[in-house]
Protein backbone atom coordinates (compact mmCIF):
# COMPACT_ATOMS: atom_id res chain seq x y z
CA UNK A 1 0.00 0.00 0.00
CA UNK A 2 2.72 2.41 1.02
CA UNK A 3 4.62 1.91 -2.53
CA UNK A 4 1.68 2.53 -4.59
CA UNK A 5 0.88 5.21 -2.56
CA UNK A 6 4.15 6.75 -3.23
CA UNK A 7 4.15 5.89 -7.06
CA UNK A 8 0.78 7.77 -7.57
CA UNK A 9 1.91 10.71 -5.45
CA UNK A 10 5.11 10.66 -7.82
CA UNK A 11 2.40 10.82 -10.97
CA UNK A 12 0.61 13.49 -9.96
CA UNK A 13 1.27 16.69 -11.39
CA UNK A 14 1.85 19.88 -10.12
CA UNK A 15 -1.18 22.93 -10.41
CA UNK A 16 -1.84 23.54 -13.99
CA UNK A 17 -3.33 26.39 -15.65
CA UNK A 18 -7.12 25.99 -15.17
CA UNK A 19 -9.77 29.20 -15.30
CA UNK A 20 -12.47 29.56 -12.84
CA UNK A 21 -15.11 27.21 -12.56
CA UNK A 22 -17.62 26.37 -9.77
CA UNK A 23 -17.42 23.64 -7.38
CA UNK A 24 -19.84 22.13 -4.86
CA UNK A 25 -18.73 21.50 -1.88
CA UNK A 26 -20.87 19.38 1.17
CA UNK A 27 -21.45 21.30 4.36
CA UNK A 28 -24.25 19.06 6.08
CA UNK A 29 -26.79 16.06 5.04
CA UNK A 30 -29.02 18.93 3.87
CA UNK A 31 -26.65 21.73 2.99
CA UNK A 32 -24.21 22.38 -0.14
CA UNK A 33 -21.84 25.25 -0.66
CA UNK A 34 -21.16 26.50 -4.08
CA UNK A 35 -17.63 28.45 -4.59
CA UNK A 36 -16.23 30.17 -7.97
CA UNK A 37 -12.44 30.16 -7.68
CA UNK A 38 -9.44 27.77 -8.36
CA UNK A 39 -9.84 25.03 -5.55
CA UNK A 40 -6.44 23.74 -6.03
CA UNK A 41 -5.02 27.04 -6.07
CA UNK A 42 -7.21 27.83 -2.57
CA UNK A 43 -8.65 30.81 -4.95
CA UNK A 44 -12.01 31.81 -3.86
CA UNK A 45 -14.22 35.00 -5.34
CA UNK A 46 -16.16 36.86 -3.07
CA UNK A 47 -19.61 38.48 -3.21
CA UNK A 48 -17.52 41.93 -3.61
CA UNK A 49 -15.69 40.44 -6.72
CA UNK A 50 -16.74 38.19 -9.20
CA UNK A 51 -18.51 35.71 -7.15
CA UNK A 52 -21.82 38.52 -7.73
CA UNK A 53 -21.66 37.13 -11.38
CA UNK A 54 -22.76 33.63 -10.43
CA UNK A 55 -26.98 32.96 -9.84
CA UNK A 56 -26.65 29.60 -9.32
CA UNK A 57 -30.96 29.18 -10.48
CA UNK A 58 -30.63 26.53 -12.79
CA UNK A 59 -30.20 23.54 -10.35
CA UNK A 60 -31.39 19.95 -11.06
CA UNK A 61 -32.91 17.88 -9.56
CA UNK A 62 -34.74 21.39 -8.67
CA UNK A 63 -37.26 19.70 -6.14
CA UNK A 64 -34.45 19.24 -4.12
CA UNK A 65 -33.78 22.71 -3.08
CA UNK A 66 -35.51 24.11 -0.35
CA UNK A 67 -33.77 28.19 -0.31
CA UNK A 68 -30.60 29.64 -1.42
CA UNK A 69 -28.73 31.83 0.61
CA UNK A 70 -25.68 33.80 -0.74
CA UNK A 71 -22.72 34.34 1.85
CA UNK A 72 -19.54 36.51 1.70
CA UNK A 73 -17.01 33.87 -0.45
CA UNK A 74 -20.49 30.83 -1.42
CA UNK A 75 -23.48 30.43 -1.95
CA UNK A 76 -25.41 28.37 0.46
CA UNK A 77 -27.83 25.45 -0.90
CA UNK A 78 -30.53 24.35 1.62
CA UNK A 79 -31.35 20.39 0.49
CA UNK A 80 -35.17 19.18 1.32
CA UNK A 81 -33.35 15.91 1.46
CA UNK A 82 -30.03 14.37 0.34
CA UNK A 83 -28.69 13.49 -2.68
CA UNK A 84 -26.83 14.19 -5.48
CA UNK A 85 -27.48 17.29 -7.65
CA UNK A 86 -26.08 19.58 -10.21
CA UNK A 87 -25.59 23.00 -11.59
CA UNK A 88 -25.35 24.95 -14.69
CA UNK A 89 -24.72 28.40 -14.81
CA UNK A 90 -24.38 29.60 -18.70
CA UNK A 91 -23.16 33.08 -19.09
CA UNK A 92 -23.39 35.68 -21.34
CA UNK A 93 -21.19 35.17 -24.80
CA UNK A 94 -18.09 38.09 -24.55
CA UNK A 95 -14.67 38.56 -26.70
CA UNK A 96 -11.77 36.90 -25.31
CA UNK A 97 -8.86 38.49 -24.20
CA UNK A 98 -6.75 39.39 -27.86
CA UNK A 99 -9.31 37.84 -29.76
CA UNK A 100 -12.04 38.47 -31.97
CA UNK A 101 -14.11 35.81 -31.53
CA UNK A 102 -17.07 35.14 -29.08
CA UNK A 103 -17.35 32.59 -26.52
CA UNK A 104 -20.04 31.57 -24.76
CA UNK A 105 -18.91 30.03 -21.38
CA UNK A 106 -20.76 27.42 -19.30
CA UNK A 107 -19.88 26.81 -15.96
CA UNK A 108 -21.04 23.11 -14.80
CA UNK A 109 -20.67 21.21 -11.13
CA UNK A 110 -22.16 18.42 -9.47
CA UNK A 111 -21.88 16.72 -6.73
CA UNK A 112 -21.77 13.15 -5.18
CA UNK A 113 -21.50 9.99 -7.26
CA UNK A 114 -24.46 7.89 -6.38
CA UNK A 115 -26.83 9.09 -9.31
CA UNK A 116 -25.81 7.74 -12.37
CA UNK A 117 -27.78 9.30 -15.02
CA UNK A 118 -26.61 12.14 -16.92
CA UNK A 119 -28.21 15.79 -15.93
CA UNK A 120 -25.89 17.96 -18.23
CA UNK A 121 -25.11 18.70 -21.32
CA UNK A 122 -21.48 18.23 -21.03
CA UNK A 123 -21.44 15.33 -17.61
CA UNK A 124 -19.46 12.86 -15.58
CA UNK A 125 -21.08 10.38 -14.16
CA UNK A 126 -20.43 7.43 -12.13
CA UNK A 127 -21.25 3.85 -13.65
CA UNK A 128 -22.41 2.45 -11.07
CA UNK A 129 -23.61 4.01 -7.20
CA UNK A 130 -20.01 5.06 -5.09
CA UNK A 131 -18.23 3.70 -8.40
CA UNK A 132 -14.04 4.66 -9.04
CA UNK A 133 -15.66 4.58 -12.64
CA UNK A 134 -16.65 7.43 -14.56
CA UNK A 135 -18.44 8.20 -18.23
CA UNK A 136 -17.59 11.57 -19.82
CA UNK A 137 -20.07 12.37 -22.30
CA UNK A 138 -21.48 15.47 -24.12
CA UNK A 139 -25.22 15.81 -25.29
CA UNK A 140 -25.65 12.03 -23.92
CA UNK A 141 -22.51 10.84 -26.56
CA UNK A 142 -18.87 9.82 -24.52
CA UNK A 143 -16.19 11.61 -24.88
CA UNK A 144 -12.99 9.60 -25.95
CA UNK A 145 -9.37 10.89 -25.61
CA UNK A 146 -10.72 13.85 -23.40
CA UNK A 147 -8.64 14.70 -20.58
CA UNK A 148 -10.03 14.44 -16.81
CA UNK A 149 -8.10 15.60 -14.18
CA UNK A 150 -8.54 14.41 -10.24
CA UNK A 151 -7.90 16.81 -7.56
CA UNK A 152 -6.95 14.71 -4.25
CA UNK A 153 -7.71 16.39 -0.78
CA UNK A 154 -3.99 17.42 -0.53
CA UNK A 155 -4.98 19.22 -3.71
CA UNK A 156 -2.15 17.10 -5.87
CA UNK A 157 -3.39 16.32 -8.99
CA UNK A 158 -3.86 13.74 -12.01
CA UNK A 159 -4.73 13.82 -15.44
CA UNK A 160 -6.57 10.77 -16.92
CA UNK A 161 -7.87 10.25 -20.79
CA UNK A 162 -10.75 9.00 -21.18
CA UNK A 163 -10.96 5.34 -23.64
CA UNK A 164 -13.11 4.56 -26.26
CA UNK A 165 -16.08 4.70 -24.23
CA UNK A 166 -15.04 7.85 -22.70
CA UNK A 167 -14.67 5.70 -19.84
CA UNK A 168 -11.77 6.56 -16.50
CA UNK A 169 -11.30 4.75 -13.59
CA UNK A 170 -9.45 6.17 -10.62
CA UNK A 171 -7.82 5.91 -7.11
CA UNK A 172 -9.11 7.25 -3.90
CA UNK A 173 -6.56 6.03 -1.40
CA UNK A 174 -7.01 9.19 0.61
CA UNK A 175 -9.45 9.94 2.46
CA UNK A 176 -11.60 13.30 2.37
CA UNK A 177 -12.67 15.51 -0.34
CA UNK A 178 -12.07 14.66 -4.56
CA UNK A 179 -12.73 17.25 -7.32
CA UNK A 180 -12.16 15.99 -10.87
CA UNK A 181 -12.56 18.55 -13.75
CA UNK A 182 -12.75 18.08 -17.63
CA UNK A 183 -13.31 21.02 -20.33
CA UNK A 184 -14.58 20.82 -23.91
CA UNK A 185 -15.51 23.00 -26.92
CA UNK A 186 -17.78 22.96 -29.09
CA UNK A 187 -16.90 25.16 -31.85
CA UNK A 188 -20.69 25.62 -33.79
CA UNK A 189 -21.48 29.31 -33.82
CA UNK A 190 -24.76 30.30 -32.19
CA UNK A 191 -26.84 33.44 -30.51
CA UNK A 192 -27.76 34.20 -27.44
CA UNK A 193 -30.92 36.37 -27.99
CA UNK A 194 -29.83 39.15 -29.90
CA UNK A 195 -25.60 38.09 -29.25
CA UNK A 196 -23.74 36.01 -31.46
CA UNK A 197 -20.97 33.84 -30.21
CA UNK A 198 -18.60 31.17 -32.19
CA UNK A 199 -17.91 29.03 -29.63
CA UNK A 200 -19.05 27.39 -26.43
CA UNK A 201 -16.71 26.77 -23.99
CA UNK A 202 -17.55 24.17 -21.01
CA UNK A 203 -16.16 23.66 -17.70
CA UNK A 204 -17.18 20.88 -15.52
CA UNK A 205 -16.22 20.14 -11.76
CA UNK A 206 -17.50 16.72 -10.02
CA UNK A 207 -17.06 16.35 -6.28
CA UNK A 208 -17.78 13.72 -3.65
CA UNK A 209 -16.46 13.13 -0.19
CA UNK A 210 -14.84 9.52 0.87
CA UNK A 211 -14.93 8.50 4.21
CA UNK A 212 -12.40 5.70 3.95
CA UNK A 213 -8.21 5.77 3.35
CA UNK A 214 -5.67 7.47 4.62
CA UNK A 215 -5.91 11.17 6.23
CA UNK A 216 -4.08 13.02 3.37
CA UNK A 217 -1.81 15.08 6.37
CA UNK A 218 -0.80 11.90 6.83
CA UNK A 219 0.11 10.60 2.93
CA UNK A 220 3.76 11.46 3.26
Amino acid sequence: MKTMLITLALSLTSCSAFGHYIWIEPESPNQANLYFGEWHNGEVETEDGRLSRIQANNITPSTHVQSIDRQHDHIAIHLKQPGDFAITEAQSPRIKKNRTDSVRHVLLARTGRNHTQSWLEFDLTPTVKDSQTFTLTYQGKPLAKSRVTVMAPNRWQKSFKTDQNGQITIQTPWKGFYLLKAKYIDNRPGKVGQKPYDQTEYNLTLTFRTSQGIPWNNAN
